[in-house]
């Protein structure tokens, strides 16, 4: 039986998460494209958020927050607190949230669905077999 890796531990979550959002930051500021940016970072934080834990979410959306509000909100990479910032961060929380609770309410289905129904010790009808060459 195949055993599910969902989800990614936080030790590998959080700096997946981390990396991505440096990257896109860093990408979208070359192009200066900072309306797009949020809906970047929100895209991030819940794919983070599905694959990952609770643990590695809700760092990256606090990374995600600083990185867009410092380098693209911001001017010459300092930090902006405005009512746009603590907007961003709401949103990027309840984002995570969220997608933390649909990851949180599907996975128990998924595991069920390749659970085997019937008790390891019965009598079952054997897998067909390949035809052989001969």
């Amino acid at each position: 039986m195949r055993r599910s890796r969902l989800p990614i531990p936080a030790a590998f979550g959080f700096p997946l998460g981390a990396a991505l959002a440096l990257l896109v930051t860093g990408v979208l500021a070359t192009i200066e494209a900072a309306p797009l940016s949020f809906l970047a970072m929100v895209v991030i934080v819940d794919s983070i958020a599905v694959l990952s834990t609770y643990r590695a979410a809700l760092p990256t959306a606090a990374v995600c927050w600083a990185l867009h509000s410092t380098f693209l909100i911001g001017e010459y990479g300092v930090l902006t607190l405005s009512a746009e910032t603590g907007n961003n961060a709401l949103v990027l929380t309840l984002c995570a949230i969220t997608a933390l609770a649909f990851a949180s309410a599907l996975r128990p289905g998924y595991k069920l669905l390749h659970r085997h129904w019937y008790h390891p010790r019965t009598w079952r009808i054997p897998e067909q077999r390949t035809r052989s060459r001969w």
